[in-house]
Order: C-alpha cells, then structure tokens, then sequence
C-alpha cells in the first residue's frame, strides 16, 4: 500500500526526547495503558462486527416496520 504524501508513518517507539521520569512518566504509562486498552477493544468490536451478518433491510430510524402501500 503506497502512503499518502505528507502523511508520517506512526511507530510505537520511545518519543523522541526519551521518556520522562517522576509524575509525567506515570502519566506516559497511564497514557501507553490507555492506548493498549483501546486498541483491544477497537480488535473485539471489529471481530464482533466481523461476526454478524450484514443486512439490507435495515430501516432509517422511525420509518414505518409495515408500510401500506
């Protein structure tokens, strides 16, 4: 897949300053944390999603279930 220009590729490296040590390092884990739980729960929805039958009869919402024609 060819990337787009302009756009830089994230890596899940050490920032570029290192990482910081006292109160903004237990701030960088709780934010690696969050990201980690995030990204599995982006994985279990997709699979669910991946796992239920797609369907064409699906109404806008509050439109009639058995319109008279």
């Amino acid at each position: 897949m060819e990337q787009e220009p302009g756009l830089a590729v994230v890596t899940a490296g050490a920032p570029v300053a290192g990482w910081a040590s006292g109160p903004l390092g237990a701030v960088q884990v709780a934010d690696r944390e969050i990201a980690r739980q995030t990204a599995a729960r982006a994985r279990a929805v997709a699979e669910f999603a991946a796992s239920r039958p797609a369907s064409g009869r699906r109404r806008p919402t509050g439109s009639p279930v058995n319109a008279v024609r």
